[in-house]
């Protein structure tokens, strides 16, 4: 009788994986969490109606104290496109909006984490320059 060995094949994320978990942080953390749809979509009475454009980051965010940002999740190892480094560095850029680019929660956490340091900093730093009179 052959014998067989039991094994398992590596388990990849996918990017929905990702998605899900990264858009259940940002719930823990106080966030509100807006989709953003690129491209063109049909409306079921057959009218077209364009979207945001491509390269667009897949969700924006807002907080009772931190200062919004976008988003774009990637699978594990996953690069941005074009479209989207050029969309990036025009928020960036051009609205001074922050975007972040994540392929795992940990990521996530890192970022958020930055982005929260920075703002609180920011607050300090302004209410000692302009205390209440």
């Amino acid at each position: 009788m052959a014998r067989f060995k039991l094994t398992t094949e590596r388990i990849q994320l996918s990017e929905n994986d990702v998605e899900r978990a990264c858009l259940d942080l940002l719930r823990v953390r106080g966030y509100w969490i807006i989709r953003q749809h690129c491209g063109r979509a049909r409306y079921a009475s057959g009218r077209w109606v364009t979207l945001h454009d491509t390269g667009t980051p897949d969700y924006a965010t807002q907080h009772r104290r931190f200062p919004g940002f976008q988003f774009e999740v990637k699978r594990p190892g996953a690069k941005t496109t074009p479209e989207q480094d050029r969309k990036h560095l025009e928020l960036t850029s051009c609205y001074g909006l922050r975007v972040g680019v994540v392929d795992s929660v940990d990521a996530l956490i890192t970022w958020l984490d930055d982005h929260e340091r920075k703002a609180t900093a920011l607050w300090h730093e302004h209410a000692r320059s302009n205390p209440a009179s």
